[in-house]
């Protein structure tokens, strides 16, 4: 799959996500200010911008699913599969049906000898998604 076709397809980023309880009002500003940033570059299909924001938000809020998700799919893309996972996995664990999410886990696993664990996330989320595709337009969540 080229690239420009998946950025264009997959991401997922909301135009405000809720900030975490506990951040301060300085860490919501900022958290913010790097959603909106990723988001435009994710807009003009530029990942090697939109990677270092999508980093910094993890960085504030480990627990983002969405940022998690969208940093995992492009290191994935971009083949960096063994920094990929471990982003992959947060989101998996935070939200566990994001099926095709699941798929490029499985996949990223793969591609980093984690064989036994890449047959499992493959075959858990491949028949999900079959199942949800009929008609829908393809996106990650």
């Amino acid at each position: 799959m080229p690239a420009t076709s998946a950025l264009s397809a997959l991401f997922f980023l909301s135009a405000v996500s809720l900030a975490v309880a506990g951040q301060t009002p300085l860490n919501q500003r900022a958290q913010l200010a790097h959603e909106r940033l990723a988001q435009q570059y994710l807009r003009e299909q530029r990942p090697d911008l939109a990677i270092p924001e999508l980093k910094k938000i993890v960085a504030l809020d480990p627990n983002s699913v969405e940022a998690c998700a969208n940093l995992g799919v492009l290191l994935f893309f971009r083949g960096e599969y063994a920094d990929a996972v471990p982003q992959l996995q947060t989101a998996i664990k935070i939200q566990a049906n994001l099926w095709k999410v699941r798929s490029l886990l499985g996949l990223a696993e793969e591609h980093t000898a984690g064989l036994a664990d890449a047959s499992k996330d493959l075959e858990a989320s491949f028949p999900m998604i079959e199942e949800r595709s009929s008609g829908l337009k393809w996106d990650w969540i």
